[in-house]
Order: C-alpha cells, then structure tokens, then sequence
C-alpha cells in the first residue's frame, strides 16, 4: 500500500528517506521551486538555476542521514546546500569562461521553450514591481 507522504512534515519526510526514497521525492516536489527560484534570482540564467537546484537536491539526498534538525525549516537546510552550490557555481564558471574563450568555444543553449518555462515558473514579475517601487522612493540627485 501506498504512503501518503505529503502528510509529513519536512522533518518526517527526511527521517522517512532513509528507508522509503519515495520520501525524499515528496519534499522535492515541496521545495523544488523556491530552491530554483533562489538559484535563478542569483544567476540569471534559467539553464543554470535548473541544473544548481538539481544539485542541491542531489546534495540533500547525500547528505540526509547526516540533517540534524535545529529548529530551522528544512527549507533553510536546502538554502545552504543551494548557497554553496552557487559558490562553487561561480568560481568554475570563471575558470571555465577563460578556458573556453582561449579555447573560442560558445557554450550551448537548452531550447528557448525549456527556458521560458523556468522564467515563467519563477515569477518575476512581483520582484520587478518591488524594485520598481523601491527606486521610485529613492531621492532624487
């Protein structure tokens, strides 16, 4: 018989994974979005956002065993792993930039479909209205 897992807290969940992977998917599905969104929010760029959130979630399932709770969501868990993973991000992609344009290599491109879906999933638009609303507070120089 099926679990129905999506009952569980995010700490039940983690607990749950050690034994049932199925476990591990439930809170993918709740936290796979806001972790692309922090991603895409840090980079840009939508290829990227999804291959770090797939990363961190990879890193997550490693490291499950390993979660000890201190009071703090797990989702706060799964920000830290995403923070590191940006870090790492960002010093391979300078390397890798200077390589590639020694090497005068152009780096490929998902499908424009693929990429307007993760834009379309990550909503920028209420960030846009509040930068908007923040600069035209802003004083005039």
């Amino acid at each position: 018989m099926a679990m129905d897992l999506q009952r569980h807290s995010d700490l039940e969940l983690l607990d749950l994974a050690a034994q049932n992977p199925e476990a591990f998917g439930a809170l993918y599905d709740r936290h796979c979005e806001a972790v692309l969104r922090f991603c895409y929010r840090r980079t840009g760029d939508a290829e990227m956002a999804a291959d770090l959130a797939a990363e961190v979630f990879a890193a997550a399932y490693v490291q499950r065993r390993r979660f000890r709770s201190t009071g703090a969501p797990v989702e706060s868990w799964l920000f830290g792993i995403a923070r590191r993973q940006l870090g790492t991000y960002f010093r391979k992609r300078t390397v890798a930039d200077k390589y590639r344009s020694r090497l005068g290599m152009s780096t490929a491109t998902p499908p424009e479909s693929e990429l307007h879906r993760i834009e379309e999933l990550v909503d920028l638009e209420p960030l846009r209205l509040e930068l908007r609303a923040a600069i035209q507070q802003l004083p005039e120089t």
